[in-house]
Formats: structure tokens, C-alpha cells, sequence
């Protein structure tokens, strides 16, 4: 990660972080150890979290691209396995954590994620994730709007999350 900190310029800083968030990719190919994927990803979360408030107005932008960049990993790879049910169980479950943890440091991670969520599942499904699947994927912001305490978190998953969906997804009646 020492790499990235240090990279300046916006192409190379989106080629560096491309490369690393696709060892998440390299990892589910391993079929001998099929839980490397969820460990790499399981510490992205937890040194983001860690170490969130100790970047700098200069950097941040770089490391929400990086988020944003190692979530669509995760989504395009549920998509490629065709959701599998354990996988799906595991994302939740992460993101459950994510956005009700008390503990967290910083909840610029969570914050980021609801903000990414939908933009990142449209660009690696846009078209065939079965409402199944997209139900299931709701369930943990479901779960922080009926339960967190947080009112910034709760907001941002209203806003971010909700609003937009039932906004693309209005039906027009014709009254006649």
C-alpha cells in the first residue's frame, strides 16, 4: 500500500490501485484455497478502517477511488459466480458489520460504501441481477436503517441507496 500512498498522478494512481484490487480477482481463481479472496478482502476493510483518519485532503480522493475500485471487485466476482448463496452471506455480513459497528474509527468507510453501492452493483450488473439477489444485497442497509443509532450513516443509506432505487424504479399508471 506504501506504493499508492506515494503515487501523485491521477492515471498512474487509478493503474496502481486497478492492479492491486485485481489480486482480490487473481485470489478467487485459486480453487485450493477458496477463502484467500474473502481474507484479502476482509484486511482491505480493516486497514481502510484502521488507518481512514490518518489520510490527508490531499490523498483522499485516491483511496475513495480505491474503495470504489475493490468493491466493484467484490460485485463483478458475485456476478461472475452467479451469486453464490455463501458468498452472498459473506458480503452481508461485511457490510452489516460495516455499517453497524460502533466501533469503527472512522465512518468515512461506511459512508463511501453507501455512496459506491448501487453506482458499482449497476456498472458490474446492470441488467441481470435477478430482484432475489438485489433484495438480498439490501438486507444489511435495510438492517442499519432499522437499527443503527447513527443518524449520518442512516441519512446517507436513505439518500444514497434508497432514494435512487425508488426513484429509477417508478411505475407510471394511466388513469383513464
Amino acid at each position: 500500500m506504501v506504493v499508492f500512498w506515494h503515487s501523485d498522478k491521477p492515471l498512474y494512481q487509478k493503474e496502481t490501485a486497478e492492479r492491486i484490487c485485481a489480486i482480490f480477482t487473481e485470489l478467487t481463481k485459486d480453487a485450493s484455497h477458496p477463502d484467500k479472496a474473502k481474507q484479502w478482502f476482509e484486511a482491505f476493510i480493516y486497514i481502510f478502517n484502521l488507518h481512514w483518519d490518518k489520510v490527508d485532503n490531499y490523498r483522499i480522493d485516491k483511496y475513495l477511488m480505491f474503495v470504489r475500485l475493490q468493491f466493484h471487485e467484490v460485485l463483478a466476482h458475485l456476478k461472475t459466480t452467479s451469486y453464490p448463496a455463501s458468498t452472498m452471506d459473506w458480503l452481508k455480513g461485511i457490510l452489516k458489520k460495516l455499517l453497524m459497528e460502533e466501533s469503527v474509527i472512522s465512518k468515512g468507510i461506511p459512508l463511501q460504501v453507501c455512496d459506491i453501492f448501487l453506482h458499482e452493483l449497476n456498472k458490474a450488473d446492470s441488467s441481470d441481477i435477478s430482484y432475489k439477489n438485489l433484495s438480498s444485497l439490501l438486507e444489511p442497509f435495510l438492517f442499519a436503517l432499522g437499527h443503527s443509532t447513527n443518524k449520518i450513516i442512516t441519512q446517507r443509506i436513505i439518500e444514497k441507496v434508497f432514494t435512487p432505487l425508488l426513484e429509477n424504479n417508478v411505475t407510471h399508471h394511466n388513469d383513464q
